[in-house]
């Protein structure tokens, strides 16, 4: 099931990417163009995907195969999922590219970026590099963001929160 989102995870992010990137003058999102794509990967193993690609202007969601294997239940495209940690590569990345175009300092104070997201002093110590590290001291997610996920605790936690 994880191997299945990750992997579902990862063909949202290459379908989408090739759009978001494109010039202004760039073709729009084209569903005839994409789906077949999408019928290409559920014919290579895949046993079911959904995307939505964005242009700014188009939205297409686009779904093939199943989405349960014993049911024989189609995917549709407008499930949804979450993608978890899968996020923190592109995130890393994506920072990463603008520290190397010299937009962003790894020791610069998080205060600078987001000045609300923490209390003042803690946002001047809190630095980008400590988040990428997890080196920061901050608390994991509060319990209110993933209501539904008390059934995933972790054997003799009483913490609701996702095991990963």
């Amino acid at each position: 099931m994880l191997r299945r989102n990750v992997l579902l995870s990862l063909l949202a992010a290459v379908l989408t990417v090739p759009v978001a990137g494109a010039p202004a003058a760039a073709a729009r999102p084209d569903q005839d163009t994409l789906q077949p794509l999408l019928e290409a990967v559920h014919a290579a193993g895949m046993p079911g995907l959904f995307a939505q690609v964005r242009d700014g202007r188009t939205t297409l969601r686009l779904a093939a195969g199943v989405a349960d294997l014993e049911t024989g239940r189609p995917a549709q495209p407008w499930f949804r999922h979450r993608i978890g940690s899968l996020t923190k590569t592109f995130v890393a990345t994506t920072l990463l590219q603008l520290v190397g175009e010299g937009r962003l300092s790894l020791d610069a104070p998080i205060a600078r970026f987001l000045p609300d997201a923490l209390p003042a002093e803690l946002g001047r110590k809190v630095t980008v590099r400590m988040l990428l590290n997890h080196t920061s001291g901050l608390g994991d997610t509060p319990r209110c963001s993933w209501p539904a996920s008390t059934r995933w605790r972790r054997p003799g936690s009483t913490s609701s929160r996702r095991a990963s």
